[in-house]
């Protein structure tokens, strides 16, 4: 057995589908909105049994592999890699090989080396001492040290790991370059990209080491506490949600992340037994960020700095977050109970815990925030914060929950709930900025796909579902191939022909030996699980002959449209005997 068939024994596609997508059971299969397109009757389906999904509305599908590569815009050999690190499957040599040839593989292997390197340091060296006790002070405890593989690259060290790289590991400089962890220099010298930092690796939502941040162990003027890897083929930090990997599936049970600012936060709440809780890579929430939390969980709790600069960062994330659709809820720390998330856990975990708890819905935290007594005493401070709270409500996009909030905000300010929702009407109707990042707006995701599949390809899907299901139903009606969309014509002619031969009752194992075929018998065999369950057979005549009707009359009505065209074409020419013969046809059809 080969290594890609090993990974889909042990992996179940509808487990590993319904971390991106909600899957809910229809039958023998499961079905979601298409991840791949905007729709709002959900058409993506996938089977357990035959280990596939396909969306009808777009037409996409395939088995495991495709659905990452899809989703995550991987390469075969990089999507081979993560699911066989999930499925515990130990890659063939040959299977490796093919590794080596494919860059971003090579890259993820420099740095998967370079945390190893960043780990001893911190663990074994005499230099490591000062940063493992800049770890101790900090309350990391070991454990939690080797899970969040924190490292540590000596102030004095300038070409330390890419020396290890190069010459004890035999990857090239240019390798250590792309990936981030080397620099050169205007004058061609060759240089670690990280010294006298702290290290914290960076992980992608699989789980692999797809950069660094490094923190410095003492502040230094004109120099940056925290530095991110530069931008390579394997890390943008937009797209980067530190820690995701690890605390997707709490959230998941929890139904919502806590979202903070750092690492330490991070790994603080985690040790402390809150391990749904994520931070931005080194950059204010953007909409990649939102719609990688949207996947696993529906609501987000977001802890931020109490200072105007902490605040503005943060009011840019939950605008983002309330457009995409998530319930957004404020925590708030208590004074006196720690600066950040970090110090609270250090001082008393039980009040941080309560803080999430209790964390206030995003409306009600801005009501109490701008709504005080002075605002009462002007009409011109009550227009002014009518208009900031109207403006934020007018970001919901569900009129359902935009309603609830409208009546509390009118209530908090006096006034009736008309009056805030002819407000929002307003702002709605004026052209409103765009909110920092929104090129990319959570609205636009799913608009991902190709142009809105042809009637006759869903037909022809329909049809050929219908008589995979029940091969004798061409004995009711009967149909040609050319009908069929051109994707199609061969699924129909083996179809019929194994009907023909007597091997209507087998046709899944002699499909295999074409995988064009294979795939797309085991395609239409989903549409009919999904569509034609429980049709009696009176109800499924009934249907075959109305989709058999139809199909014809689109295959008749696109043949006129091609006569048509040589009609005009023949005119056009003067050939009067070859536009009457093409007449006569045309008006035979």
């Amino acid at each position: 057995m080969d290594d890609v068939q090993t990974i889909k024994d042990r992996l179940d596609i509808v487990e590993f589908i319904h971390e991106y997508v909600p899957l809910k059971q229809a039958g023998a299969n499961w079905k979601a909105p298409c991840p791949f397109h905007g729709e709002k009757t959900p058409s993506f389906m996938v089977s357990r049994e035959k280990q596939i999904w396909h969306c009808f509305g777009c037409g996409k599908g395939g088995d495991l592999f495709s659905f990452l590569e899809e989703m995550e815009g991987m390469s075969f050999v990089e999507t081979l890699q993560v699911l066989a690190q999930r499925a515990g499957v130990e890659l063939s040599r040959q299977v490796r090989s093919s590794h080596t040839a494919d860059n971003k593989s090579r890259l993820r292997e420099v740095l998967e080396m370079s945390t190893k390197f960043f780990q001893l340091v911190l663990t074994n060296s005499e230099a490591g001492e000062v940063a493992r006790q800049y770890v101790k002070r900090r309350g990391v405890s070991e454990e939690i040290q080797q899970q969040f593989q924190i490292g540590y690259v000596p102030e004095a060290s300038w070409t330390g790991l890419t020396d290890f790289l190069t010459k004890k590991k035999g990857f090239g400089v240019e390798e250590c370059i792309a990936a981030g962890v080397s620099k050169r220099s205007e004058k061609g010298r060759v240089y670690d990209a990280f010294r006298g930092r702290v290290m914290f690796p960076l992980w992608d939502v699989h789980g692999s080491v797809v950069g660094f941040t490094g923190r410095l162990l003492e502040e230094k003027e004109g120099v940056g506490k925290y530095v991110n890897t530069t931008q390579t083929p394997l890390f943008d930090k937009s797209r980067v949600v530190y820690a995701l990997h690890k605390a997707k599936q709490a959230a998941k049970q929890a139904k919502y992340f806590v979202l903070v600012e750092g690492q330490l936060d991070v790994i603080a709440a985690h040790q402390a037994g809150m391990t749904n809780v994520v931070a931005a890579s080194g950059t204010a929430l953007t909409n990649d960020h939102v719609r990688l939390l949207k996947r696993y969980a529906p609501e987000l709790r977001m802890a931020f700095d109490s200072d105007i600069a902490g605040e503005r960062a943060a009011k840019r994330g939950i605008d983002l977050a309330i457009e995409a659709g998530l319930e957004v809820k404020v925590i708030t720390i208590p004074d006196g109970a720690g600066d950040d998330p970090d110090d609270c856990i250090q001082k008393d975990p039980a009040v941080w815990t309560s803080a999430v708890e209790q964390a206030k819905p995003v409306f009600e935290y801005y009501i109490e925030r701008y709504v005080t007594a002075d605002v009462f005493t002007e009409p011109q401070k009550l227009r002014q914060v009518g208009d900031l709270l109207a403006g934020e409500l007018a970001r919901i996009s569900d009129p359902i929950v935009a309603d609830f909030w409208a009546q509390k905000v009118a209530a908090a300010l006096r006034t009736d709930v008309g009056t805030i929702k002819d407000k929002i009407v307003q702002l709605q109707k004026s052209a409103r900025p765009k909110t920092s990042g929104q090129k990319d707006s959570a609205r636009q995701t799913p608009q991902r796909t190709s142009k809105t599949r042809t009637r006759q390809v869903k037909l022809s899907e329909y049809v050929l579902a219908m008589l995979s299901a029940r091969p004798d139903l061409r004995k009711k009606q009967s149909v040609q191939a050319q009908w069929f969309a051109q994707e199609h014509q061969e699924l129909y002619k083996f179809l019929a022909s194994e009907y023909t031969n007597g091997n209507s009752n087998s046709i899944e194992p002699r499909a295999q030996h074409n995988s064009t075929i294979a795939r797309q018998v085991a395609t239409v065999q989903l549409l009919a699980d999904e569509k034609l369950f429980g049709f009696s057979d009176e109800q499924l005549f009934r249907e075959y002959a109305t989709a058999v009707a139809e199909l014809h009359k689109l295959f008749t009505q696109q043949q006129k449209e091609v006569l048509m065209q040589e009609i005009r074409s023949a005119e056009q020419q003067g050939d009067n005997a070859r536009a009457a013969e093409l007449i006569q046809v045309y008006q035979q059809l």
